[in-house]
């Protein structure tokens, strides 16, 4: 474990140590490198701030290796595969690939970090990779165009992880003839502790955990991990789920986070569980989150964006266009049934903005707190109060028809 192949061409300790041959290297990848071959124990990896205000944290290299032949023997990867490297190494999924190659001896092939990770390879010679690891918006990306696709199919197995995973794209995923796997975990697990196939005889809403890991819920539902190989012991997730067996290999269901959970008129609402009956929306992306209500508590609120789900990280910007984008009462009717066929009366919005697009993590969560803070922007920071606009008043009453209101209190 003392070197690592990258491109086709074998780096020493020794060499990247001391700085030779790695001009063709990228300037993040040559300071994980050395971090990792240093004298020092520990390693820092900088968390997404899907949560919060992003943070570095400290990393054992022991436990990132024992995170890596787990890994690696669960997919069953062998020295002398090859793996592409598209994802950012100043996040921990990136630092992974990289730890993985190290550790089982793989052949690391590296791409500029876009969201077309499979351009590179449209006009130019490549090997056959074994393995890769992307987020869910470069497989998106690349099954947009049909070469990108039969390269993307071209790789054994595509880990997907960072992200959830839309509906609509794990329907896109279900007829490819390679393996496509969901990952759960964070940066505090170092990357992964459980995996779900997407496509296959195996394909399954439930995840799988890695050998070695150990989970249970507590009363709210959240999960607690248990992975010693890591150094990681009764890690309190945000995460409710549903454990569906107890097994060596435990599986379970995600239902959304805890911090996310909507109390209207007494009903706790995940609004992950909104989002994934909406995929009629695609092309554009949309969000759920909630606004105060006077007599809910909290109301649901939709935010749909006016670009396609490939171009959101594209734009630095989040703009508001209109409350509302459509011509007339009879178009919001419209809108709003359609709605009441996908999603039950407890679920459908109280009010629906569009904007020009939403905010995201720099790996590509929706960041909830900006979310939550663009709703006010959009609608104001009272929007059900009787004494709001009358646009807003009118809009209310309309979906007030639709929900029947009544039955939430």
């Amino acid at each position: 474990m003392n070197s690592i192949c990258i491109n086709g061409i074998n780096h020493t300790q020794e060499e990247i140590l001391a700085g030779k041959n790695l001009k063709l290297l990228s300037p993040e990848l040559i300071d994980f490198l050395r971090d990792w071959f240093s004298e020092a124990p520990v390693f820092h990896v900088r968390t997404s701030g899907s949560t919060g205000i992003p943070k570095q944290i400290p990393i054992l290299k022991k436990h990132a290796v024992n995170s890596a032949k787990a890994t690696c023997s669960y997919l069953g990867l062998k020295r002398g595969d090859n793996a592409l490297l598209c994802l950012s190494t100043q996040y921990i999924a990136g630092k992974m690939m990289i730890v993985r190659a190290i550790t089982t001896g793989l052949n690391l092939w590296t791409v500029p970090v876009d969201g077309h990770p499979m351009k590179s390879f449209l006009n130019s010679p490549h090997p056959h990779f074994h393995f890769a690891a992307m987020v869910p918006l470069q497989v998106i990306n690349s099954l947009q165009t049909k070469d990108e696709r039969n390269l993307l199919a071209q790789i054994d197995k595509i880990i997907i992880g960072g992200a959830p995973i839309d509906p609509q794209l794990e329907t896109d995923l279900r007829p490819f003839p390679n393996t496509f796997l969901s990952t759960y975990g964070m940066t505090e697990t170092l990357s992964h502790i459980a995996m779900r196939s997407l496509n296959g005889p195996q394909a399954s809403p439930y995840y799988t955990t890695l050998p070695g890991v150990r989970i249970q819920t507590d009363i709210d539902e959240t999960l607690t991990i248990d992975f010693p190989d890591i150094g990681v012991t009764q890690l309190k997730t945000h995460d409710r789920c549903q454990i569906v067996s107890r097994d060596r290999a435990q599986n379970f269901k995600i239902l959304g986070r805890i911090d996310n959970i909507i109390n209207s008129g007494g009903l706790k609402i995940q609004p992950e569980e909104i989002e994934t009956k909406l995929t009629f929306l695609h092309p554009n992306h949309y969000a759920v989150t909630s606004l105060p209500h006077p007599v809910l508590s909290e109301a649901v609120v939709l935010l749909i964006s006016t670009q396609s789900f490939q171009n959101q990280l594209d734009s630095a910007n989040t703009k508001i266009l209109k409350r509302q984008n459509w011509q007339n009462a009879s178009e919001r009717s419209d809108f709003l049934k359609l709605l009441s066929l996908h999603l039950t009366k407890y679920h459908l919005p109280k009010a629906i903005g569009w904007v020009d697009v939403l905010p995201f993590t720099p790996n590509g969560k929706i960041d909830r707190i900006a979310l939550k803070q663009l709703a006010f922007k959009v609608f104001g920071e009272n929007p059900f109060n009787p004494k709001s606009s009358l646009e807003i008043q009118k809009s209310f009453k309309t979906t007030n028809n639709i929900l029947n209101n009544n039955d939430l209190l």
